[in-house]
């Protein structure tokens, strides 16, 4: 954020665990139920972006991501314009993995590691 102090930041907000569910805030924060940093006020349902960093445990090499356990990137990824950059986010040990795929899970458009960035996909 420092390198980009002209670059508008959104940031997700835990507002409901059943269904699991984001809203999307920019600064201030303060530290949500799992430790983390949320925005103070989160107006968006859908993270008004033109690029989301999406985190992972895992990635497979279509995109296919194994996530934390609680479906709120999944959810939030099925309800994306198909338009909206994805990108999976982690070091590159976390790549390239076999992970289980499930009929609601949503691939993400492209990787992102300490070796750079690389587009998944026919235009990859």
């Amino acid at each position: 954020m420092a390198a980009h102090p002209d670059w508008l930041w959104f940031f997700p907000r835990v507002v409901s665990t059943h269904p699991p569910r984001l809203a999307w805030g920019t600064e201030p924060l303060e530290q949500g139920p799992w430790g983390l940093q949320e925005p103070v006020l989160a107006q968006h349902f859908l993270p008004p972006v033109q690029l989301l960093l999406v985190p992972g445990l895992a990635f497979d090499n279509d995109g296919h991501r194994l996530g934390y356990g609680r479906g709120f990137y999944d959810a939030l990824l099925a309800r994306l314009p198909e338009e909206l950059l994805t990108v999976g986010v982690g070091f590159e040990a976390q790549m390239h993995l076999d992970v289980p795929v499930d009929p609601h899970d949503w691939p993400v458009a492209a990787l992102l590691s300490e070796r750079g960035l690389r587009r998944l996909g026919a235009e990859g």
